[in-house]
């Protein structure tokens, strides 16, 4: 075989992986309770650690909750703001929508109540380092986040996007007892992700480009 057919070979190998790793986006999982909030005005890009809800929903509602923005500020060094919205009582194996405008298909995660050194650890509300409610506005209860204790299964996937929504299914073992809140970090114009089914379609024309660079001593020839 020719350093051409090992280039080529490794690029298809690589390109596969990476359709496959895509499709199956795994959960991840952000604590809301920490330092604050010490303002409301909390400035993601000042030098205090604080974390607080926005005052002002965006304009967006979700199954009759708002849309609203959780800003930390030099968290673990580090600071930004989130999108954060309760999609309801999910069961297993169930869909949920989301607008794109408000939330990404690569960065959407769980918004539990636990700390953020410690999501899962049953805690059923959001507080602060002084034990103080952190509250959201658009709220009943004022705690928009997910009761999360160690071993529950929490894993939803990417199932579909279109130009205005994203859609996520959950695990066939998702076992969250309550509402389903989820953040994600404020999209910036990203490109949509194409649908798992998309990618399938994908990788079977990678397979029959890929057989292309098989060496020619491969192949049977017949009479």
């Amino acid at each position: 075989m020719t350093a051409r057919h090992h280039l080529a070979a490794l690029a298809c190998l690589f390109t596969l992986l990476f359709v496959v790793v895509t499709a199956g986006h795994a959960t991840s999982i952000r604590g809301g309770s920490g330092y604050g909030p010490l303002a409301l005005g909390c400035d993601p890009n000042g030098g205090t650690n604080c974390e607080t809800f926005n005052p002002i929903p965006l304009p967006a509602t979700i199954g009759g909750n708002n849309v609203v923005q959780f800003i930390y500020c030099c968290v673990n060094g580090l600071g930004g703001t989130l999108n954060v919205v309760d999609v309801g009582q999910i069961t297993s194996e169930e869909s949920f929508t989301l607008p794109s405008a408000y939330f990404g298909a690569s960065t959407t995660e769980v918004f539990a109540c636990g700390t953020g050194n410690d999501p899962a650890n049953g805690s059923t509300s959001i507080t602060g380092s002084l034990g103080n409610p952190v509250t959201a506005p658009g709220y009943a209860s004022g705690q928009p986040c997910t009761s999360v204790s160690s071993g529950t299964d929490y894993t939803f996937t990417l199932s579909g996007t279109n130009s205005d929504t994203i859609s996520f299914i959950t695990d066939k073992g998702f076992d969250v007892t309550g509402h389903l809140v989820v953040d994600s970090a404020v999209p910036s114009g990203s490109a949509p992700v194409p649908e798992p089914s998309t990618l399938i379609l994908i990788g079977l024309g990678l397979v029959a480009v890929c057989r292309k660079f098989r060496t020619p001593g491969s192949r049977k020839i017949s009479n």
